[in-house]
């Protein structure tokens, strides 16, 4: 006697594996935010910072990189917020930006791993909090470990760099 199709099928089919975003997770300003593995080149530890005369305030100045001047942005400046770490206990979370001829980095207080999360745990979109605000440099959010976390927009981050 034959088996039907439902007799055969003993154990749950394998699912297949959610699509998933390869994430750099650290911690800038006292808060947790993300970005695209895609979007970040290296991760350096800072040294000697100098101050750019003039310079919007979310520069927090330049430092040499593999020979070149690395621009060293602030996160926290962006936002409005005192910078929560001396310059000196920092990282620069150098990026591929598609401006030519300017290299720049976030600084940054921790940068704790690279994570693999699934995409439906990431809402798209942004915080809504108006312009010049984070809201418009957030890709998406998503909750780790029980703490919301931004996932930054890289392209829009320095966009308004590129006339500089």
């Amino acid at each position: 006697m034959a088996e039907t199709p439902a007799d055969l099928l003993r154990e749950p089919l394998p699912r297949e594996p959610e699509d998933r975003e390869p994430l750099v997770l650290l911690r800038a300003s006292g808060g947790w935010h993300a970005l695209e593995l895609a979007a970040v080149r290296e991760i350096s530890p800072i040294g000697r910072i100098t101050r750019v005369p003039n310079a919007p305030p979310e520069v927090r100045g330049i430092t040499t990189w593999h020979g070149k001047v690395l621009v060293l942005y602030d996160i926290a400046q962006r936002r409005g917020t005192p910078a929560s770490t001396p310059p000196g206990d920092q990282f620069a979370v150098v990026l591929d930006v598609t401006i030519p001829n300017l290299d720049v980095a976030l600084l940054a207080e921790e940068v704790a791993e690279i994570r693999a999360v699934p995409r439906s745990q990431i809402t798209p979109g942004t915080t809504g909090d108006g312009e010049g605000s984070r809201g418009e440099r957030v890709k998406g959010l998503m909750e780790l470990d029980g703490v919301q976390v931004g996932i930054l927009d890289v392209g829009k981050f320095f966009t308004h760099l590129a006339g500089a």
